[in-house]
């Protein structure tokens, strides 16, 4: 879950959030994993998306099918922009929950990058650092 590009939120049948990834935790600016047990209806996101993801999981709970909220409007604190919204059921071992996937729109990624980590930037910096050294030392020969 946490190599997901998306921000991604399991939530149990009494709408618990009871595990999150990285870039959910960015989305909605959880302080800390401590996060863990607040209710969909207390996501930090406008009231319109909120009721529409609490339906929506209400929905896939009854039916056990997959189900989607297409162009989102989302607003919290750290994001302004359109979405898909995933809901897929989930059964395990301890009970039967809903897996929600915000699929941010292409253009809404620089939006959510600028909350996020900039881990790519990075990598890449790092390429061309060996790249150059290479060159570098190919000239001294």
């Amino acid at each position: 879950m946490e190599r997901m590009p998306w921000p991604v939120l399991l939530v149990n049948n009494d709408t618990l959030i009871y595990m999150f990834n990285s870039a959910a935790q960015k989305l909605f600016g959880f302080a800390h994993p401590s996060e863990k047990g607040m209710k969909l209806a207390e996501l930090p996101l406008n009231n319109a998306a909120r009721q529409a993801l609490q339906r929506r999981h209400r929905s896939v709970m009854h039916t056990g099918k997959q189900s989607n909220i297409r162009n989102a409007q989302l607003v919290t604190n750290r994001f302004d922009g359109v979405a898909d919204i995933h809901f897929t059921p989930l059964s395990t071992d301890t009970g039967h929950g809903v897996i929600v996937m915000f699929q941010v729109h292409q253009n809404n990624r620089s939006v959510f990058k600028k909350a996020g980590s900039r881990g790519s930037k990075r990598r890449r910096q790092g390429t061309a650092g060996k790249k150059t050294a290479k060159k570098n030392s190919r000239k001294s020969e």
